[in-house]
């Protein structure tokens, strides 16, 4: 997209204009330069850059033929082809922004299709907008546009937020765009402009200011995705009265929500922003304010400020008799959870009022619930239907959704109680106390060496990672900003986030079984006593590899093989010349294929994992490691191995250049481990690297290889 920019502009641009219109910040614009450059030095295009002036692509036509990009003169950023999905999304975002009617060709050109292809897809776009009670009206000549009232609107514009963006998109944005610290994985341009569009930066920072305010006026921390969500909403409120757009709210209801603490808190500092951004906040915006904030999860720590609100009566009673009855229907006593008690009594206040004033909430991994906890999820649902009939209230699925993280939490807490944990782990979790508190029992279920110490978002964690803490669990990326190691999971722990996590656990371990700076140091005191020493550092590392390789694994299980034996001369390549990492790649994977160990297809499968997971591939300095999934057409386990005169850049801040490409073919979890194992040990060996990054033939690629083997094994054996 940056070289698009460029492309389309026949003046110089400046790094801040192209952070603003990219709504992210200088320092990844320069970051995304230099990787640019690299890449357009491949295209033989030039990109110049400077200082006072700006940055701009020479010979643009001719840039375009050799990068072969097809951009209008208009600068349509939707000038790809989109899917029919993405061609839906931009039709409804377009129609809810536009003020006036539309064409379909107008609508045609925005997708950059046809006009029958816009008919065709305004079809479904007409009956979603219908079932949330919008109206099109169609005119000869002058198009379609939409009738609504502006409750029925907000309603609709976050529907299609929800539906288009995931929270973590959403909370990873918002921190970047303001604070300048998560600067990679980016959410791609579309939805980066359409959420710059609901507030600037200093916008931005005055709203988070007012609902900051509002904590501390509560005594509450909203969860980072409720706190997200405040946002958003608000955003969208201020845009509108801008435009003239005011919400109504009745009298009645208006004047109930004036009497709660909420909108006590949310008037007290409202008049700062009117001052500051020339708008006039009216009750009835108040009270809208004032209804997300009752339905706005809190963070787990805060849950006793709340509960101080809870009536004993009513609220207690009833997530008794759903415990009770949960309890009922999976067959298991959950009485004596008193986390679960507590927990529910923090959410059940917020739902029913979110239920009570029709206000939606949405459940980003419901599917996921339902078919992966069916059981719990049929029996919440039952006894969540019981209880908030009692209050003349219905449910829908994405609240039992949330209820049901509570009940699974709960059940994988009554467990068997595993031994002693051994490895201190943070959890950080966006998506509130039901998520994080059922992933936190899950992962201790799962693995007895974890003890989950606590919970925390995004934005503190730096402040809580220190010496005691030994691993970090996450649901969203983080990226370069502790030392401590970092598993990135799905908030339902999947098969693959478990492989992660075992894998991150065998890293510990090895790093806590590594030679004592004692033991190094009393040795080479008793050795300087009594020896001549030559080579001082070279001793010390042979002292440090003699004692780590005595706790190496070196048990074969059955089906698994040394390094060598799953890399053979055929599947290897030396000392080649070769321009980016797309023909790396290509090569590594290409050896593979000629090899018997994987399928056609499984080349374009590493490329497009390569291009997902970048970082991943490029796994220590000067080394990449490209594979794909076994689905993908792998049909042996086996590996193949390139060296290149020269480094290339994958696009790794601190790896880059890479000079050694190995090729993974894996059929299953198992059979290729215990040569990563080695690969890993091999991987640390200076000596050894260097060996193979010097060899021009792959006979002594793979004796260095094997004397490598023999040495630690030798070891171990004695």
């Amino acid at each position: 997209m940056v070289v698009q920019y460029l492309l389309m502009h026949d003046a110089p641009v400046t790094a801040e204009q192209l952070a603003r219109s990219f709504g992210v910040s200088t320092r990844t614009i320069r970051y995304d330069l230099e990787e640019i450059e690299e890449f357009l030095k491949t295209k033989e295009v030039v990109l110049n850059k400077k200082s006072k002036v700006g940055i701009w692509i020479e010979n643009r036509l001719q840039a375009k033929e050799a990068l072969e990009i097809n951009i209008d003169d208009t600068g349509d950023y939707y000038s790809q082809v989109l899917s029919e999905k993405e061609r839906k999304s931009v039709i409804l975002s377009t129609l809810l922004e536009s003020q006036d009617y539309l064409t379909f060709q107008a609508l045609a050109g925005r997708a950059n299709v046809s006009r029958s292809t816009i008919i065709k897809d305004f079809v479904d776009v007409e009956k979603w907008l219908n079932k949330r009670n919008i109206q099109v009206s169609k005119k000869a000549k002058l198009g379609v546009k939409i009738a609504c009232s502006e409750k029925e609107w907000r309603k609709a514009i976050i529907d299609y937020i929800y539906e288009n963006f995931d929270n973590d998109s959403i909370i990873r944005f918002l921190k970047e765009n303001v604070h300048k610290k998560w600067q990679n994985n980016r959410i791609d341009l579309f939805k980066q402009r359409y959420i710059n569009s609901l507030f600037n930066e200093n916008e931005q920072i005055a709203f988070e200011g007012y609902f900051k305010n509002i904590e501390g006026e509560l005594g509450v921390k909203f969860s980072d995705a409720a706190f997200a969500g405040l946002m958003i909403h608000f955003g969208i409120a201020v845009k509108r009265l801008n435009r003239g757009k005011v919400i109504f709210m009745p009298h009645a209801q208006l004047e109930a929500l004036k009497l709660k603490r909420e909108y006590k808190a949310a008037q007290k500092y409202a008049s700062e922003l009117e001052n500051e951004f020339k708008v006039d906040i009216p009750d009835s915006e108040l009270g809208y304010i004032t209804l997300h904030l009752i339905g706005a999860k809190i963070r787990d720590e805060y849950k006793k400020d709340t509960t101080e609100e809870v009536d004993e009566d009513i609220e207690v009673g009833l997530v008794k008799e759903f415990i009770d009855e949960v309890g009922y229907l999976l067959g298991v006593d959950l009485n004596q959870d008193e986390d679960l008690k507590r927990n529910l009594l923090i959410h059940i206040k917020p739902s029913i009022n979110r239920i009570r004033y029709d206000m939606d909430i949405y459940n980003p991994i419901l599917k996921d619930i339902m078919d992966n906890y069916t059981n719990i999820f049929n029996a919440t649902k039952k006894a969540a239907q019981e209880l908030y009939s009692t209050l003349e209230l219905k449910v829908n699925d994405d609240e039992i959704g949330f209820l049901t993280m509570h009940i699974g939490a709960a059940i994988e807490r009554t467990k068997e109680a595993r031994k002693e944990n051994v490895y201190r782990a943070l959890l950080v979790c966006a998506s509130g106390i039901g998520t994080a508190k059922m992933l936190s029992s899950r992962l201790e279920s799962e693995f007895t060496q974890i003890d989950i110490v606590g919970e925390v978002p995004l934005d503190e964690l730096p402040e809580y990672v220190d010496d005691s803490i030994d691993i970090v669990i996450s649901t969203l990326p983080i990226d370069d900003m502790i030392i401590k190691p970092v598993v990135c999971v799905s908030p339902l722990l999947t098969g693959r986030d478990i492989l992660s996590i075992k894998s991150a656990i065998k890293e510990l371990k090895e790093i806590n079984t590594s030679t004592p700076k004692f033991v190094s140091e009393g040795l080479l005191k008793l050795i300087r006593k009594h020896c001549t020493i030559n080579d001082e550092k070279g001793l010390v590392d042979s002292i440090d590899n003699y004692f780590n390789c005595r706790y190496i694994n070196t048990d074969l299980k059955e089906g698994q093989k040394l390094l060598s034996e799953m890399l053979c001369t055929k599947r290897m390549q030396l000392n080649i010349d070769l321009d980016s990492k797309e023909q790396a790649i290509e090569a590594t994977g290409r050896l593979l294929v000629n090899g018997g160990c994987a399928e056609e297809r499984y080349i374009e499968a590493m490329k497009r994992l390569c291009k997902e997971f970048n970082n991943y591939i490029v796994i220590a300095p000067g080394i990449a490691m490209p594979h794909a999934r076994p689905e993908d057409g792998a049909i042996n386990a086996g590996f193949s191995l390139i060296t290149l005169k020269h480094g290339i850049v994958f696009g790794h801040a601190k790896n880059d250049p890479v000079r050694l490409i190995i090729g993974l073919a894996a059929t299953d979890n198992k059979t290729h481990l215990k040569a990563l194992s080695e690969l890993s040990m091999l991987l640390d060996s200076k000596e050894s690297i260097n060996k193979l990054l010097e060899a021009t033939e792959a006979e002594d690629a793979i004796r260095i290889i094997k004397e490598f083997e023999a040495r630690i094994l030798g070891m171990v054996a004695q």
